[in-house]
């Protein structure tokens, strides 16, 4: 099958209730696809099965492990084969300096928003295959050095590596890895981290998803790539794994 016609029959995404999360949920279950999600808070998930019933929502925690192995249980006795993989899921923390961050605080944002992701791609391989695509969001933070952005911005570099590690060890038998920087968007996760900005000044997730989804089934980009998907790229950009590629981009907010 030619890449421009990549088909998503079944897919996963976290933290699909709010956000982008829950507009690539919304996008799939339209386009047909079977779409699973995993959210923690009852509320967003109701309203999620009113506005798309045909999705299967996992109620849990994706920091706790038996989360992820509940979803990877599921999934085997079912006979899932994935076709796309999304770490939407993440944390925020506290926009004060580092140094101000306790402990515990700095822990639910790297459980969130690294071991999560972890844990569930190594628990979801068996159900993957050469065309599964695996997609970790990540943010504009990455491209340099920022302050008062504590682990928030700690996270997101690590899960780029955590990605390319991923796309390095899969090789070109594997399931391809995508990382993507969705940009500035009107999320609840934006609103946190500017209080002060018009929320009507930044795109909404439902054209960020439809950006996202686009790429993911074009195909015109290599594993392990880092792609912002509000900015212009050349077509077959060549990848260093590496380095740390990435856009200079306005740090984003995301549910």
């Amino acid at each position: 099958m030619p890449e421009s016609t990549r088909s998503i029959g079944t897919a996963l995404v976290t933290g699909g209730t709010r956000g982008l999360g829950r507009e690539l949920v919304l996008a799939l279950a339209a386009a047909g696809t079977r779409t699973w999600t995993v959210a923690r808070r009852r509320r967003g998930i109701e309203a999620l099965s009113r506005d798309a019933p045909g999705v299967t929502v996992f109620q849990g925690d994706l920091t706790s492990r038996g989360t992820t192995a509940r979803i990877a249980r599921r999934f085997a006795k079912d006979g899932v084969s994935l076709d796309l993989l999304v770490h939407n899921a993440g944390l925020l923390g506290p926009r004060v300096p580092l140094a101000q961050w306790s402990r515990t605080d700095f822990d639910a944002v790297m459980a969130a928003n690294v071991s999560a992701p972890f844990d569930l791609t190594r628990r979801l391989l068996p159900r993957c295959h050469t065309g599964t695509v695996v997609v970790f969001i990540t943010s504009g933070v990455t491209t340099a050095v920022r302050t008062e952005w504590g682990a928030y911005q700690v996270s997101k570099v690590a899960v780029e590596n955590l990605a390319r590690t991923f796309a390095r060890e899969f090789g070109p038998a594997g399931p391809r890895v995508l990382i993507v920087d969705p940009g500035s968007m009107r999320t609840a996760m934006r609103a946190a981290a500017y209080p002060d900005e018009d929320p009507m000044s930044v795109r909404p997730p439902a054209v960020v998803a439809a950006q996202l989804l686009a790429l993911v089934r074009g195909g015109d980009w290599t594993s392990g790539e880092r792609v912002a998907v509000h900015q212009e790229r050349p077509s077959g950009r060549p990848l260093d794994l590496e380095g740390l590629p990435g856009s200079e981009a306005r740090p984003d907010g995301r549910a």
